[in-house]
């Protein structure tokens, strides 16, 4: 015998997704095949209705009413069976307040849709705004050459006394200025990153500025049925950037050649002209008085202070003709580490003068460019020699170039019809010995976008009638799992052999479909490339191809 059907046997949950201006409601029927108990399955109908705190209804099923509902157009079904209802469009900015969620659901065998045995149950659930904004903080290490960018963010919620933990998925990512000879960091989903240190031009900090951006999704348990059954989530993504701008080189970078010159002309004023010797040494004593203070308030971070002794430096070291760079516009350039010596206990530098003058002072090994005369100039042990201008005779103008990067970009809608078996979405035939020499690559990337159900969904990248990788997906699709990226590296070994390196993306993470394959097909003859795709419920537009890419890159061979 059935258990009694009672308005406390329905139970269901909320999900407010929060996305920026994109922001919806998700209904899940949690009890959905629990239904059995009280009866036939396929006999279960449910239907909802949603209102928001200023009594706007944003969601209620055509047959909704209270005393005689009508089931005939279902939101929940237990024949199809249908628990979910995602989509609840809410405004770009949720409204505070009280929401309350209704649920009118029967398990009466009749196939009348007016039936008469049905249970009302009523939630309410109260929103506040208290999502954090991101904070994002920067810590700049002249001494060390390295920068560390932190999210700070305080994820927790703490609403009307009551704390509610995050849990979180993160990810941070760092950008080298523009110009920058160094690596980009790239990203992490830790909460701190730290790049330079290296030693190396491509490893250590530049000058410049430096940007960062966090992008996280966050998700909260808000209220629940009793004291274990959720009824109310939070899934918000939360974005947020800043920069800061690396200003190293006023001191540790632009002044080091200056007061070098200005050491070595005292130098060689000992025991050569005694008025000049005490002239310079006062001022040689000033400056490595004031480069104390600065070092001192540079690893204390007394940003003020640091300005401060940097001016005080520079107007010691002008009054010897030596000027310093004062522009922020200026190109970025490396940050040597403190001690580290550049790789050598006396760094080498390669200087590009402001004005057109020669070379004086310096380090034996220096290299020096006179950008008036265009001569380059070298100190061999103190002594600076010219060889000779790097700047030649104008050249003939040489023919446009041809593009060799993209050879197909396509980035139109493309969607999977409601048809049964696999389909063609998109075809690009590239041409005959596109890919010429051993060791150039054809790159292939299709970007899909799922529907938001759980529908079985195939992709397909298919590469001269051969599938180098399938992607499949049954798991319920929301705004944060939506997108799969598929990618194949192919890179020719002879004129009918390839390495394959193959791989998928979720809404940027990697799945396990990451493999390395060979492949036979002749490069002599046009290969066909396709985007496919299969559904299994053969519904239109559960898949749509968003964006085709195939792009040559070709060997660079040293010389």
């Amino acid at each position: 015998m059935a258990a009694p059907f009672t308005s406390s046997v329905p139970k269901f949950y909320i999900r407010f997704v929060q996305a920026g201006t994109t922001n919806s409601l998700t209904f899940y029927d949690t009890v959905n095949s629990g239904y059995s108990a009280y009866g036939t399955l396929s006999n279960f109908k449910g239907i909802i209705k949603i209102t928001d705190p200023d009594g706007i209804i944003i969601r209620q099923n055509s047959g909704w009413s209270t005393t005689a509902p009508n089931f005939g157009s279902p939101d929940t079904n237990g024949n199809t069976p249908t628990w979910t209802v995602s989509g609840i469009t809410l405004p770009s900015a949720v409204k505070e307040g009280t929401y309350t969620f209704e649920y009118i659901a029967s398990i009466d065998p009749t196939g009348d849709p007016l039936r008469t045995n049905f249970v009302h149950v009523t939630r309410t659930f109260t929103y506040q705004d208290a999502l954090p904004d991101i904070t994002i903080d920067f810590t700049i290490s002249c001494r060390t050459s390295e920068i560390t960018v932190t999210d700070s963010t305080d994820y927790d919620l703490s609403i009307s006394g009551v704390s509610y933990p995050a849990s979180i998925t993160r990810t941070l990512t760092l950008y080298k200025p523009p110009l920058a000879g160094c690596n980009n960091p790239g990203s992490t989903s830790a909460s701190s990153m730290t790049f330079g240190g290296g030693g190396t031009a491509l490893t250590d900090l530049w000058t410049g500025n430096w940007d960062a951006t966090v992008s996280t999704v966050a998700s909260y348990t808000m209220a629940t049925w009793g004291t274990t059954t959720p009824l109310v989530y939070i899934t918000a993504t939360l974005t947020g950037a800043d920069d800061v701008d690396v200003t190293c080189d006023d001191c540790a970078c632009d002044l080091q050649l200056c007061i070098q010159n200005l050491i070595n002309d005292w130098k060689d004023s000992i025991g050569a002209n005694l008025k000049r010797e005490n002239e310079l040494r006062t001022k040689v004593i000033k400056v490595l008085a004031a480069w104390t203070n600065y070092e001192q308030a540079e690893r204390c971070g007394d940003t003020e202070d640091m300005t401060s002794y940097c001016e005080e430096i520079k107007q010691i070291v002008a009054t010897e003709d030596c000027d310093c760079p004062t522009s922020t516009d200026a190109a970025p350039v490396r940050v040597i580490a403190w001690g580290s010596g550049g790789g050598g206990s006396t760094p080498s530098t390669f200087v590009f003068t402001i004005s057109g003058v020669n070379p004086t002072g310096g380090n034996s090994g220096d290299v020096h460019l006179n950008n008036s005369t265009w001569n380059i100039w070298k100190n061999n042990g103190g002594t600076w020699t010219n060889y000779g201008s790097i700047q030649g005779a104008a050249g003939a103008a040489g023919a446009d170039g041809e593009n060799q990067s993209i050879l197909d970009h396509d980035y139109a809608d493309h969607a999977c019809a409601a048809a049964a078996g696999v389909q063609t979405l998109y075809t690009y035939s590239m041409p005959a010995n596109t890919v010429t020499t051993a060791g150039d690559s054809l790159i292939v990337t299709m970007l899909f976008q799922l529907a938001s159900n759980a529908n079985g969904k195939t992709l397909y990248l298919t590469f001269g009638g051969t599938d180098l990788l399938s992607y499949f997906t049954d798991s319920l699709v929301n705004t944060s799992n939506n997108t799969v990226r598929l990618q194949a590296w192919i890179t020719r070994t002879g004129s009918a052999t390839q390495d394959i390196e193959v791989y998928a993306l979720r809404n940027g993470v990697p799945s396990n479909k990451h493999a390395i394959t060979t492949g036979v097909k002749n490069f002599a003859g046009i290969i066909v490339i396709t985007a496919r795709c299969e559904t299994a419920t053969s519904t239109a537009s559960d898949i749509t191809l968003k964006e085709f890419k195939a792009e040559y890159q070709k060997m660079i061979v040293s010389p």
